[in-house]
């Protein structure tokens, strides 16, 4: 049954993570880092489920902590769930200052997490590169935001179109408003193939239409 408190820990993890990054496929996501940020939640995960007997007894009477005391589904889905609670738990106080198992934690996570994120915008920043060498138009990744506004909210729609104006009326280089145009497409279509499909499929004719006054 530890077992399976790893995988649901691993999994809600991953899940966490993806949805932070919505615009991003595991693909996208994936380094030593998003490994080593997994293997932390899984280890703590059944490090609670190990603990759980002993942590249940302390904290509730003995005819409600009977579920924890053997191998059971409820076991596995607090240990799962309901690690994070618990390894905030403060056992010692060092100079007026609480420290539990979270010290590691939080140390661990957040070393990965920031590592994980570098990671992500370099591999982000290399796709919008491999993109631009295919596509250096500008007038290409307009069009293409232009044809999806339609599909989106209404409050996008400003927010895309305003941002699209503010790119073009900046000084800088067209490679540069390309990968940050780059950007916009790729959080709306979600996928670097997708993107590349949308830039493949604009007719010449429409961006050039685009270009003009």
């Amino acid at each position: 049954m530890a077992f399976y408190t790893i995988v649901i820990a691993v999994v809600a993890s991953l899940g966490e993570i993806l949805s932070k990054n919505q615009s991003k496929t595991i693909r996208d996501i994936f380094n030593a880092y998003l490994i080593a940020y997994l293997a932390i939640n899984g280890f703590f995960a059944y490090v609670t489920y190990q603990f759980l007997p002993a942590i249940s007894a302390y904290i509730l009477k003995p005819e409600y902590a009977s579920w924890a005391q053997h191998e059971s589904w409820g076991r596995v889905f607090i240990a799962a769930f309901g690690y994070l609670v618990i390894v905030r738990a403060k056992f010692i106080t060092i100079n007026d200052t609480p420290i539990g198992v979270d010290t590691l934690y939080d140390a661990f996570s957040k070393y990965c997490l920031t590592h994980l994120r570098t990671a992500i915008d370099n591999r982000q920043d290399q796709i919008l590169n491999e993109i631009y060498n295919k596509f250096p138009r500008l007038d290409l990744y307009e069009e293409a935001l232009q044809i999806r506004l339609p599909n989106l909210a209404a409050d996008e729609q400003k927010t895309i179109e305003a941002e699209i104006a503010r790119i073009k009326g900046l000084n800088k280089t067209d490679h540069i408003k390309c990968k940050m145009m780059g950007i916009l497409l790729l959080r709306i279509v979600g996928t670097q193939d997708a993107m590349i499909k949308t830039l493949q499929s604009i007719p010449a004719s429409a961006a050039d239409a685009n270009k003009q006054p």
